[in-house]
Order: structure tokens, then sequence, then C-alpha cells
């Protein structure tokens, strides 16, 4: 979820949006790794939520691009709701945010005037598509 001032919201889509990443998929026929820039997306979810949508493998520069925090102080209450209790109303296989290691990185984020609560995690599937002629995930 994000709080904040309606200039400061759509200041942080934006930059949000603007970020590349390299996405690994191997292709069917010659079975070797292809790699593919494609752009992150956040888009509006339900109860006012956002998803973060970028490749798997990228999870830890993410979570470090937008400051989210994993320890025991991080855990948020607002409204009288915790994370896990909305992470269980929007349900569709939203997991609780793992632990990771933040990483150097030169990506940011506008987080100046927002607060940003994070929810969970949903993993996309990874497997073969004939459609596409890939063995990917399903981003």
């Amino acid at each position: 979820m994000i709080r904040g001032g309606i200039n400061q919201i759509h200041l942080f889509e934006q930059f949000a949006n603007t970020h590349m990443w390299d996405f690994v998929r191997i292709n069917l026929k010659t079975k070797k790794k292809e790699h593919l820039l494609v752009q992150g997306n956040l888009r509006k979810s339900i109860l006012g939520t956002y998803e973060y949508i970028f490749p798997q493998e990228h999870l830890a520069e993410v979570l470090t691009m937008f400051g989210v925090r994993t320890d025991k102080k991080s855990q948020w209450k607002i409204g009288g709701f915790k994370g896990a209790a909305l992470r269980k109303m929007i349900g569709h296989g939203v997991k609780p945010i793992p632990k990771y290691k933040p990483v150097d990185n030169l990506r940011y984020v506008e987080l100046r005037g927002i607060a940003l609560y994070p929810i969970g995690i949903k993993y996309d599937e990874i497997r073969d598509s004939e459609a596409f002629g890939y063995h990917q995930e399903m981003l």
C-alpha cells in the first residue's frame, strides 16, 4: 500500500515504471538462454494496493530499490490491519516477503513524501510456453 500526497504518489509511479530488467528465458528449440530487457510495471490492484511486475531473479534488487525491510521493527499496522491480514484478504497466492540481503545498486525510486507499506510477494509460474517458444517466467 502507498500513502501520501497525490503528486508524490504519481512521481513514485513514474520512477517505478522507468526501470528495465534483464529477463532470462530458454529457447525451446535451441535450448539456449536468451536475454531480453523488460520494463518493470507498477499496476494498481485491489484494496488500494499495487503490484510491481519484474523478473523474479531481481527480487533482492527490487526490494532494496523500494527500501523494503524484513526485520521485526518493519512490521506495520494501519487502520487496524496488519500486512499479514491484508495479504490473506487479497489472497491469490501472495506470500510473506522473504528475508533478503540488500544489494548495492544504482536504481532509484523517489520515496520522499510517501509511505510504502509492503504486504507480500506473488511469484509467477515458470513453465514451457509453446505459444512463445520459451521456458520462462510467465510475467
